[in-house]
């Protein structure tokens, strides 16, 4: 069923990308694109592929033609990391240079700061990379999602726990903005499909010891233990599950636990572990193959989902520009609005406030030092390995 909804959406994009007659780009003056990226900062290390995602999608787009039969510049500058940088470098962009289309930046943080700006001048932002639910409750109308939206991060679990006949759910997470958001709207979905939510604590980020924690939900016996976390917290919760002897039938280490160095730090101790990602080098939506090759050939590594994330987002841009067929921001909004598009990152649909609501994350599992994806199922690489055996019984 899947794979027939990305070939009737696939045809669907095409007709959209099509929806602007191209002609020979070269001699016309250029759509200019404008960004501030973190290319300085905390930020700046993940925020590279942000921007070579960028890079990509403007030298495919000028393969091709052009937009509305114009080549596609981009100009970027550094906030380097810092929000309020980021919104002094939107109004640069918009009120100085004048750009013709505007992108998002890396972060929720310094999305929210430049959205403001963009609101200000009816300015049509894509924010590939703001995850934050928060961010499309405040009436703003000309902000964009194309991520994952924090409450959709986890809600697989609760069909792989189900259809194991799992009970009981134990949740810990760090005390952040998007687990604030992700665990609560987990749990409530567990509890509406009939997991037992047995436990529910956050912890404060840094922690170094979950040995208490841990040791009350061994006590409940839950089946289930979902830890909302990133790196180190991924590695430590494992980690000390297993001294505590504490063997969960699904064990889920959030995002954390879906990067490389969480089985490098592990080894075999990281089998059976599930873990939440964006996406995948291996899916099967349309032009995936062929964007990992493209950006491997261009900058010598692998994408990850930041990359392909930022482009699936431009993809879904330059489709509501041909649909509207003009650079008005009003009309372009009113197309993004409408449509529903497969992109390389996954499904592009919006609901009225600009929220992502077609696109969720895949839930992966590490088996044989692999990450094999097990949900959703029309993208699943291989089956559960559910239950997890017990510590004692693992070589």
């Amino acid at each position: 069923m899947r794979k027939r909804w990305y070939a009737l959406v696939a045809v669907a994009a095409l007709a959209a990308l099509a929806a602007g007659t191209l002609s020979p780009a070269s001699g016309q003056n250029p759509i200019v694109v404008g960004a501030s990226i973190s290319q300085t900062g905390r930020l700046a290390v993940t925020a590279t592929y942000v921007l070579q995602a960028y890079q990509l999608w403007v030298d495919d787009v000028n393969a091709k033609g052009g937009l509305l039969g114009r080549p596609v510049t981009l100009k970027v500058y550094d906030d380097k990391s810092d929000p309020g940088t980021g919104a002094k470098l939107y109004e640069k962009l918009i009120v100085d240079d004048k750009v013709d289309l505007v992108a998002g930046p890396y972060s929720t943080p310094v999305s929210a700061a430049a959205s403001t700006v963009n609101e200000k001048y009816k300015k049509v932002m894509v924010a590939p990379m703001a995850a934050g639910d928060a961010l499309w409750k405040r009436g703003y109308r000309y902000l964009i999602q194309t991520l994952t939206p924090s409450s959709l991060y986890y809600i697989g679990v609760v069909d792989l726990a189900l259809e194991r006949g799992l009970k009981t759910i134990a949740f810990m997470s760090e005390d952040s903005e998007a687990l604030r958001v992700a665990t609560p709207a987990v749990a409530d979905l567990a509890q509406k499909k009939g997991l037992k939510v047995v436990h529910n604590e956050y912890f404060p980020r840094g922690t170094t010891d979950f040995s208490a924690m841990l040791t009350r939900i061994k006590a409940l016996g839950a089946d289930v233990l979902v830890c909302g976390c990133y790196e180190p917290e991924s590695v430590l919760s494992v980690r000390q599950s297993k001294e505590l002897d504490y063997s969960p039938r699904l064990l889920f280490a959030g995002h954390g636990a879906a990067v490389p160095e969480f089985y490098k730090a592990l080894g075999k101790d990281a089998e059976f572990v599930l873990a939440s990602d964006h996406w995948d080098s291996r899916m099967k939506t349309p032009g995936n193959a062929e964007f990992v090759e493209r950006f491997k050939k261009k900058y010598g590594r692998e994408p990850n989902y930041h990359a392909a994330g930022t482009y699936g987002g431009m993809q879904a841009f330059e489709a509501g520009v041909r649909k509207a067929g003009s650079l008005d921001q009003d009309k372009i909004r009113q197309a993004l609005g409408e449509l529903d598009l497969a992109t390389i990152f996954g499904r592009y649909k919006v609901s009225e406030t600009g929220g992502q609501i077609g696109k969720t994350s895949i839930i992966v599992q590490w088996q044989g030092g692999k990450k094999e994806i097990l949900w959703p199922g029309g993208t699943a690489t291989a089956k559960a390995m559910l239950p997890a055996p017990p510590w004692a019984e693992r070589r």
